[in-house]
């Protein structure tokens, strides 16, 4: 039988940079590391908390909001990766959208707005 943690781990060790397995806080993820394309560097720990996929910022330091919605890193430090719900189905669609994010927020630390929000949609 394939379990969920073994098919993270494959993924983690086929498609996540420099990905490193640690326990936290009880939950079992992934430090990752990686330089957006805007050059700035940053480190991610993605995990799995029983229901979903988050993500936490370990670096750069970065600006929380109360709802998340100007910087999308949440109080607690973690993504907001989904517009409704705190977290990812999968680890593959906590990492994809956690390096869009990065590309994002060092937008966001040049102009102040984040590109592509959904909060950035006018009502019709």
């Amino acid at each position: 039988m394939y379990s969920a943690l073994q098919s993270d781990r494959q993924f983690a060790r086929t498609r996540m940079p420099r990905a490193v397995e640690t326990t936290t806080g009880g939950y079992v993820g992934w430090v990752y590391e990686f330089t957006c394309e805007l050059g700035t560097d940053y480190t991610l720990f993605a995990y799995f908390n029983g229901t979903r996929y988050r993500v936490m910022v370990i670096n750069p330091v970065a600006e929380r909001g109360p709802l998340g919605h100007a910087s999308h890193v949440l109080p607690d430090g973690s993504l907001c990766l989904e517009p409704t719900v705190q977290g990812c189905r999968t680890l593959e669609q906590a990492y994809a959208k956690s390096v869009l994010w990065a590309n994002g927020y060092s937008c966001y630390l040049k102009t102040g707005e984040f590109p592509f929000s959904a909060n950035n949609r006018k009502a019709s």
